[in-house]
């Protein structure tokens, strides 16, 4: 993973604006979509984990097909540059900003009871997860579709960079939470419309507009995907199928 930069954190939240209206549907209400699901709990796992390996997700018993064995992951770390809380905080809304409308809560503390799903961010490295020394992913998390399962696990691998860039890592956040949501990689024109790039595409392209400057979204628009989508076609439209898997805020 490159080294970057910092960014000021209140730069950080300046490019957490919600997005601009005209990205979404014309009548998201509940009436239109349907009712409403159980809110979603996110618990956002700065602190690190033992995670074990098991054919499951489940964030209750930290439990994941993903990990090799049993691992212990380090908690999320910053140079001294950082105030830690701040930045927890801070991401935290960011990522709450690409789900502000939908019926999704974000926390920071382990849930006692009740179901929710887990995203681990800190010093994970890629061979906790199976791959190779040198390589592997930034993130990982199971293609859930439909949110069947409400416990799942991703993870943010920051290896030893104490010095991340923060508005990537939020956005690979909401990236891999929208996996957990049952969302492909998207691509193609659609992916990068309207002046924003959908948060689910992954592409050189999508990654070099967003560099330039073009905001990281949830798109509402069908755009291809890398396989075959969990409604059995080759199309996405990212904003619409959260709303079907988690539902409209409430």
């Amino acid at each position: 993973m490159p080294k970057t930069i910092p960014l000021v954190l209140f730069l950080l939240l300046a490019a957490c604006a919600p997005p601009q209206a005209s990205d979404r549907p014309e009548d998201s209400s509940e009436a239109a979509l349907g009712d409403a699901p159980a809110k979603q709990t996110v618990f956002l796992n700065f602190g690190g984990a033992r995670v074990h390996q098991g054919d499951c997700s489940d964030a209750p018993s930290n439990c994941s097909s993903l990990v090799s064995g049993t691992q212990d992951l380090q908690p999320f770390t910053l140079s001294d540059e950082f105030d830690r809380g701040k930045t927890v905080a801070a991401l935290t809304k960011c990522v709450g900003e690409f789900y502000s409308d939908m019926n999704v809560r974000f926390v920071t503390d382990r849930p006692s009871r009740g179901d929710y799903t887990m995203i681990v961010i800190g010093a994970i490295y890629p061979t906790q997860l199976g791959f190779a020394e040198g390589g592997g992913p930034f993130g990982r998390a199971p293609l859930d579709c439909n949110n069947s399962n409400r416990n799942d696990i991703g993870f943010i691998l920051l290896q030893d960079d104490i010095r991340p860039d923060l508005y990537y890592t939020c956005r690979s956040i909401a990236h891999e939470l929208g996996h957990s949501f049952g969302l492909l990689h998207t691509q193609g024109a659609a992916a990068y419309s309207s002046g924003r790039v959908d948060a689910m595409c992954d592409t050189d392209e999508c990654h070099q507009r967003a560099a330039n400057g073009e905001p990281w979204d949830l798109v509402n628009a069908k755009m291809e995907t890398e396989s075959r989508a969990c409604d059995y076609t080759y199309k996405q439209n990212s904003y619409g199928a959260l709303l079907e898997s988690v539902g409209v805020g409430r």
